[in-house]
């Protein structure tokens, strides 16, 4: 009796954890007013507090420092043939007390209202004149900004403070009046952090993650450097309360072109212009091909660039699982669309600029 007891103690945060997703589903109100209003920034502030005393990513080394952790276990349970109990225990706890912060930290977060009913934004309409009309926008936005802002030796566009300061900065894009304004928002953290495994990270095709138990915004850093302001808006996104992918990619859009700095302006129009215009060519490839009239050489260059980064890194088995596994949660948290859901971004894309009309 005690045994089970004690196991049920050691799964308690986790049944904690499920009660409060299923009390969010059953009852929205309390996604938002309760936990999203009340749970999620006391321990988010204090997660990310902690977490951004670090300059490296605590996740990525918190990865590294578990699995020694359990291979150290595994040792001891095989080579010194000890009872596999206290093991069980150890990775019952983590894993029930990592579910409950993940439920705290995000899984609550999917079932707050639409950031469409936080603004108030109309659906937009399904006119294909409208979408080339914002795609053409967007274009001739990124086009120039683009011929003020540095470039490699290969002319191809240069973060001018680099990737680090970059990713140390890209907290200032949401402290301007526009997302100010956005009281839905909560605090969050005020940095991203790069991933020194990166260039590996890559194959898996994911460009950046949220780690609800860190409140920790991780990016990687061997994106193309146009496409990293932007990637990094988005990762922020997720600390700030906003779960839904399209809708953390819709903020991420504002928070960069409401930004002072022209690097982050011209990165958040520049992935509005791809999400758009993949919409658009869907629909209209000769209405692509008129509003892609309105990209630069030295856009292009960006766009090529991306393109060649896609086709290198994003196209092996490893990242088709990665998808695959990406897709399965995303649908597992109620969203049926699964990734593709990030491409829905369009719609709130348009919305926001009829409204501004």
């Amino acid at each position: 009796m005690f045994k089970i007891l004690k196991y049920f103690l050691l799964a308690l945060p986790a049944l904690l954890g499920a009660l409060i997703l299923t009390l969010a589903k059953t009852m929205p109100f309390m996604a938002e007013n309760v936990f999203a209003a009340s749970f999620f920034p006391v321990v988010s502030g204090a997660l990310t507090w902690f977490s951004g005393l670090f300059p490296f990513s605590l996740t990525e080394f918190g990865l590294y420092a578990l699995v020694l952790i359990l291979l150290g276990d595994i040792f001891r349970l095989i080579v010194l043939k000890l009872r596999p109990f206290r093991f069980l225990r150890r990775v019952l706890f983590v894993c029930s007390v990592a579910f409950l912060l993940y439920v705290i930290m995000h899984g609550v977060n999917f079932y707050r209202p639409t950031v469409q009913e936080f603004m108030k934004l109309d659906d937009p309409s399904d006119s294909v004149e409208e979408l080339y009309n914002a795609c053409g926008e967007e274009a001739k936005a990124a086009s120039a900004l683009r011929a003020t802002l540095s470039e490699d030796e290969n002319g191809r566009f240069k973060l001018s403070n680099g990737v680090s300061e970059t990713l140390k900065d890209i907290g200032s894009a949401y402290k301007n009046e526009t997302m100010k304004s956005l009281t839905f928002l909560k605090k969050g953290a005020s940095k991203a952090k790069g991933v020194l495994i990166s260039p590996l990270w890559s194959y898996t095709g994911i460009t950046g993650m949220y780690f609800p138990m860190l409140g920790e915004a991780n990016v990687n850093t061997n994106v193309s450097q146009s496409d990293l302001p932007f990637t990094a808006a988005h990762e922020l996104a997720h600390t700030k309360g906003i779960a839904r992918e399209d809708e953390c990619n819709f903020i991420a859009y504002l928070a960069c072109i409401s930004s002072d700095n022209a690097e982050y302006r011209y990165s958040g129009h520049l992935s509005a212009y791809t999400y758009l215009a993949n919409a658009l060519y869907a629909r209209s490839p000769e209405l692509f091909a008129k509003a892609a009239q309105n990209i630069s050489p030295a856009v292009e260059r960006d766009l090529a660039e991306q393109r060649e980064y896609s086709a290198k890194y994003t196209s092996g088995k490893t990242a088709q699982v990665s998808d695959k596994i990406n897709d399965s949660f995303i649908k597992s948290q109620g969203v049926a669309s699964g990734t593709a859901s990030y491409s829905e971004v369009t719609k709130l894309i348009l919305a926001y600029k009829e409204s501004q009309k």
